[in-house]
């Protein structure tokens, strides 16, 4: 295994190192080098999650907030699917996809996504239609999501 002031000119590690310096290069799966404490709605360790680094910026690790309620969207086409479990079919409904991140300790973004398959199955143009209860279990969802990242609420633990 070779260490990052391996990587360096000796003198040049040795500078580094005396002034107290991070490295500048670091081995792939090492322990997180952003400085900055975990949003307190990260349960990193407890649901199994791991940080996430991109590597273009190694020193802000990107949270994620475990998987999101999707909404089922009513007014979009089914997609039927092969059963698993010998003659049953399932049917997959359009939904919209629900997430937050947030990345070092930036503000959190939520993510609301409509996948294109849904609008091109439909023939859509890109305005999405609720009807009443898609949007009411929006409202929830973004709720939850909100609640989380803000304080008010634990997130909700994976069963498995």
């Amino acid at each position: 295994m070779t260490s990052p002031t391996e990587l360096e000119e000796p003198h040049e590690a040795a500078l580094r190192i005396a002034l107290g310096l991070r490295p500048t290069a670091y081995e792939w799966g090492d322990p997180v080098i952003d400085p900055r404490p975990c949003p307190s709605w990260y349960l990193y360790g407890e649901m199994g999650e791991k940080h996430d680094i991109e590597p273009r910026r190694p020193f802000d690790v990107l949270h994620v907030l475990g998987a999101g309620p999707d909404v089922a969207l009513s007014r979009y086409p089914t997609v039927r699917l092969a059963g698993t479990d010998g003659d049953t079919n399932w049917y997959s409904c359009a939904s919209l996809e629900l997430s937050a991140s947030q990345s070092g300790s930036e503000d959190p973004i939520v993510r609301v996504s409509l996948p294109m398959t849904v609008l091109e199955r439909a023939g859509e143009n890109g305005i999405l239609e609720l009807a009443l209860p898609d949007a009411h279990e929006l409202r929830t969802a973004l709720t939850y999501i909100l609640d989380v990242l803000e304080g008010r609420r634990e997130p909700v633990k994976d069963a498995s």
